[in-house]
């Protein structure tokens, strides 16, 4: 008799949900599994209803948390100085390697053009060299001149130091260039350092300085962000978050503003835990194509499918849907939470045949 109650309930919940579509009236999807929902989204019907049947009540259930940007960037000059130019504005979009802004740099490039001719000299290397090539023939001479009786031995000994000096100023020659080389290399570092340049792609959040004011080293003048992706910590018990792996898939419902879920994907999972919590942050890596700033209440939900494969599902299931001609993305919507309901009786049964055998009823 139990179990004939609990099967008419979930029949009950299918006539339910079905009840609508025999009229053609299809609600607009229903939210996660416990009875949270989409919020003030506009997700269509098909993808909303697609996402919540592949997701489910998620690995542990929904957290709850606020977005971050991917990156956060206090840049500074690593000398002092005074500003010469800024060549960007708060609200300015710049690509990986852009100028931001630059310091006055008149003394730092006399002294890299000094660098450059040093460098480019070799009037060093060709004296040494020819000097070397007179002390040869000298030695040679030399020789000749003591095999026949003429030169003493201390005159072929002196021929020989005089030609091994002459080497040794040849090395010295090439040794002086490198070190001429090697120091243009500095000048031209240092000239670089005048400027900060942007070390990722993102946003200018603020400018503290503008031209003619001094800057300290290490102080930050310019605060870049990247809020796409936007990141996304969640505080999950230590049973729960051994389950979560990186590029699992995680459904990200925004609680603040309008718009539909996104699909993102886990990146890290913390080797230490908080044991006084019992907590081990997980975080999520969520695409933001539509800019939404950051700190951002969200609901999010873990699947145990990669996000890769539930783009690919999604994508597949609508575009299924769309060649089906008008009313095919509602009737895939249909099928999908019909779906979802039946999973979800058969789970209620089985929970509600599990709780009365503990209780010693009789089915």
């Amino acid at each position: 008799m139990f179990r004939g109650s609990l099967l008419c309930m979930a029949c009950w919940l299918v006539g339910w949900l079905v009840a609508p579509l025999a009229t053609g009236q299809l609600a607009n999807g229903r939210a996660f599994e416990d009875g949270a929902s989409f919020g003030a989204t506009s997700e269509p019907d098909g993808r909303r209803v697609l996402l919540e049947a592949f997701f489910g009540t998620g690995i542990g259930g929904e957290f709850r948390a606020v977005s971050r940007p991917s990156e956060h960037r206090g840049l500074a000059f690593p000398v002092r100085g005074r500003v010469r130019e800024v060549m960007v504005e708060p609200g300015d979009r710049v690509e990986a390697g852009t100028p931001l802004i630059k310091l006055e740099d008149a003394l730092e490039r006399a002294s890299l053009q000094l660098a450059a001719i040093r460098a480019a000299d070799e009037t060093q290397i060709e004296t040494a060299e020819r000097l070397m090539a007179f002390r040869q023939t000298e030695l040679d001479l030399t020789l000749q001149s003591n095999s026949g009786g003429g030169a003493s031995g201390r005159d072929l000994r002196e021929a020989r130091l005089n030609h091994d000096r002459a080497v040794l100023d040849v090395q010295a020659a090439y040794i002086a260039r490198a070190e001429a080389e090697a120091g243009l290399a500095r000048e031209r570092l240092r000239v670089e350092e005048l400027t900060i340049v942007a070390p990722v792609g993102g946003e200018v959040l603020s400018v503290s300085k503008r031209a003619g004011e001094g800057v300290d080293e290490l102080t930050s003048v310019v605060t870049l962000v990247n809020i796409d992706p936007l990141i996304l910590e969640l505080n999950v018990p230590p049973a729960v978050a051994l389950g979560m792996e990186n590029g699992q898939a995680a459904l990200v419902v925004w609680d603040d503003v309008p718009g539909p879920a996104e699909v993102g994907q886990v990146v890290f999972r913390a080797p230490v835990g908080d044991a006084g919590a019992r907590r081990i942050l997980v975080r999520v890596e969520v695409p933001n194509p539509g800019r939404l700033p950051s700190g951002l209440h969200a609901r999010v939900r873990v699947a145990e499918a990669s996000a890769a494969e539930v783009r690919e599902r999604v994508a597949a299931g609508l575009a299924g849907a769309g060649d089906g001609g008008d009313g095919a993305a509602d009737r895939a919507a249909a099928s999908a939470r019909v779906g979802a309901a039946l999973v979800n009786a058969g789970r209620t049964v089985d929970e509600g045949l599990s709780g009365a055998l503990s209780r010693g009823e009789r089915p």
